[in-house]
């Protein structure tokens, strides 16, 4: 069949994206979660770690990891392993999709070749405004620096701004990116606060609490191992220590990401019913007007990626240094070439 008539065929509320989505924060959540508003569902392809190194540079998680950060985001209908770097319309037909859906930045090829240039001249290409203030290439230098500019205050008022909350409805979202679904609250020192209120029809809830800094796969395996353990009905509301908290637990400049970016993070896995921000030991869900419930935090042991930790995967880039560093410098030489082409567009 050709492909003129696969596309023919093609189902419009099928959206594709594509993309390397190393470190899954929460620029590319964002991106998924408007990309599946412009549809029912979401087809999500994930690029291969030697098509990556080829085009952009070394990958810090695997593609086993970044598959399964993907996979566990609520607005993830499907993933698909191993897409093209350059979007393929074959590949999108063969998963009937009519469009593909990126943000309104420039994504080049190892030639500096927009990877989009096919799809758009076939008028199937959707654009979203894409998440400012982050991505991998930030995410890195912050592990090769000692700056703490980034970390958050826990007395800050910024998190009261209508634009933050707002992000946070956001991502409090339902798998179909509008209907509100979690939770958002906050501990200050008069007490705690609702941000967002969720759509929960149950009062029965479980507390688990972390740091969950750079939200990685053994992140995301305790919280689905987590989930599961709890009876039916039961809510699994995630605390979320302090900038401040964390920093003083493991010096450096940790937190990596800072608890609004973390906490967007946490949001928008599929296992999460609500967030606390700025959690202390011993938060009483009572707190919240939920009723606890009992989960045995102890017997929670990761399989899959029980080896992995943000230390981990700090180590992964400082032990290959000069790599990220090269990595970095290439993504600059790419931008500027990249916003060549945004202009002449």
């Amino acid at each position: 069949m050709e492909r003129r008539t696969l596309a023919l065929m093609s189902d419009p509320t099928k959206i594709w994206v594509d993309g390397c989505f190393d470190f899954f924060h929460h620029g590319h959540a964002g991106a998924l979660r408007q990309a599946r508003k412009l549809g029912s569902q979401l087809y999500v392809g994930v690029h291969s770690d030697e098509a990556i190194l080829k085009n952009k540079g070394p990958v810090v998680m695997h593609l086993d990891e970044r598959v399964y950060a993907v996979d566990t985001c609520r607005w993830t209908t499907q993933v698909v392993p191993n897409a093209p770097y350059v979007t393929s319309v074959q590949v999108m037909d063969e998963y009937d999709c009519k469009y593909v859906a990126h943000g309104d930045d420039i994504t080049t090829d190892a030639d500096g070749n927009d990877c989009y240039a096919e799809v758009k001249q076939l008028h199937r290409f959707l654009e979203f405004k894409r998440t400012p203030n982050i991505s991998t290439t930030d995410l890195i230098a912050r592990m090769l620096s000692s700056s703490c500019a980034h970390h958050i205050p826990a007395d800050s008022t910024w998190l009261h701004e209508p634009s933050v909350v707002d992000q946070f409805a956001a991502y409090a979202t339902a798998a179909n990116g509008t209907d509100p679904f979690a939770a958002v609250y906050n501990c200050t020192s008069q007490g705690v606060e609702v941000l967002v209120r969720g759509d929960h029809a149950s009062n029965s809830a479980v507390l688990v609490s972390g740091a969950f800094d750079l939200f990685h796969c053994g992140d995301i395996e305790y919280l689905e191992k987590a989930k599961v353990s709890t009876p039916m009905g039961t809510k699994l509301v995630v605390g979320i220590y302090s900038d401040s908290d964390v920093q003083r637990e493991k010096g450096k400049n940790y937190p990596i990401m800072n608890i609004y970016e973390r906490a967007l993070c946490v949001l928008q896995c599929k296992y999460v019913d609500a967030v606390i921000l700025n959690c202390k030991p011993g938060f009483d869900l009572a707190d919240i007007h939920f009723l606890p419930g009992q989960l045995n935090v102890d017997s929670i042991r990761l399989t899959t990626f029980k080896n992995l930790s943000s230390d981990v995967i700090i180590k992964r880039v400082l032990s290959n240094r000069e790599q990220y560093e090269e990595r970095q410098r290439r993504k600059n030489m790419k931008s500027i070439n990249e916003e060549k082409i945004k202009a002449h567009n």
